[in-house]
């Protein structure tokens, strides 16, 4: 079984509609959707999950929906489903050892071209572009193996990128910053 995850669905959706969209991309004979709601409003919570029988088959739907997934009209991102034995692993206190910051990218890098630029080396989680209160435009790009990180950080740390040299670093939480991607 191979699980997808589907966050930043629109909350005001009804359930039935959000489940009804993404049965498109996972049918019954594929699979199962899941879309959680909340207790106390009945609502949806944001987020789905698309359990899939068959790993292929999720691989051709984040292959081809990776940027482009929509729910309701509005984009959505889909990314593996982490299984819970490593989730601490990839996000517990020393997770950031999977991440990189992206520093000084052009205004023309979306995600799906920092993705594809970062891929090469190495099997990516997720990748986030953001933009600073100063308009500085900076990514985040996490994988799914440190040894991947190190690969990025030695052949992309001070390479053109959209005409715009970059500074790659890793990601590292200073004490008291809430994150954030762009420096």
């Amino acid at each position: 079984m191979q699980n997808l995850f589907v966050r930043e669905i629109d909350t005001s959706l009804p359930r039935e509609a959000v489940l009804a969209e993404l049965s498109k991309l996972c049918s019954p004979a594929q699979g199962k959707v899941v879309v959680p709601v909340s207790d106390s409003t009945g609502g949806v919570l944001g987020i789905a999950y698309l359990n899939y029988n068959n790993a292929a088959d999720a691989a051709r739907v984040i292959d081809r929906m990776r940027f482009t997934m929509t729910v309701g009209g509005s984009p959505v991102r889909v990314t593996h489903a982490v299984e819970p034995r490593w989730r601490d692993h990839l996000f517990g206190p020393m997770g950031l050892r999977f991440q990189v910051l992206v520093k000084n990218l052009s205004p023309e890098v979306d995600e799906a071209a920092l993705f594809e630029r970062f891929s090469r080396h190495g099997e990516i989680y997720q990748v986030r572009v953001d933009q600073d209160d100063y308009g500085r435009i900076g990514g985040m790009v996490h994988y799914m193996e440190e040894s991947s990180v190190l690969k990025a950080l030695h052949a992309e740390n001070g390479q053109l990128f959209s005409n715009t040299r970059i500074v790659v670093e890793p990601h590292i939480r200073s004490h008291g910053s809430g994150g954030g991607t762009a420096q």
